[in-house]
């Protein structure tokens, strides 16, 4: 076997889908791939925006899977989590504001952040 075709071989078929976005979901672009992608780029981000969701297993209808969550309260980067209930956890103890303030306010933390 040549260098080559020994390279190609080798190669992880997960990583390589994952890093083609062009790629719809499929058999050859998995959903594993998709959450090496997620965990790449969340871990490249200096700010993750986000509903408090993001970082509960099963929130957001179930689409929110353990590694979702694992991923993105793992990152490195700051997080600006949106207080906003879930059917099947409350946030207690949180004043209730309109979303659009909500995000009015976390673009004023990045914007503060940014000038800091």
């Amino acid at each position: 076997m040549s260098r080559f075709s020994e390279s190609i071989h080798s190669r992880d078929p997960a990583r390589s889908a994952a890093e083609d976005h062009s790629q719809p979901l499929s058999p050859a672009r998995p959903v594993p791939a998709l959450l090496l992608s997620l965990r790449v780029s969340v871990g490249e981000a200096d700010v993750i925006l986000a509903p408090i969701g993001v970082v509960v297993s099963n929130s957001m209808m179930g689409e929110i899977t353990p590694a979702i969550a694992e991923a993105v309260a793992a990152a490195p980067g700051r997080k600006l989590l949106l207080p906003i209930n879930q059917p099947h956890f409350e946030i207690v103890g949180i004043e209730w504001k309109a979303l659009a303030k909500q995000i009015s306010a976390a673009i004023e933390i990045i914007r503060q952040a940014l000038e800091g």
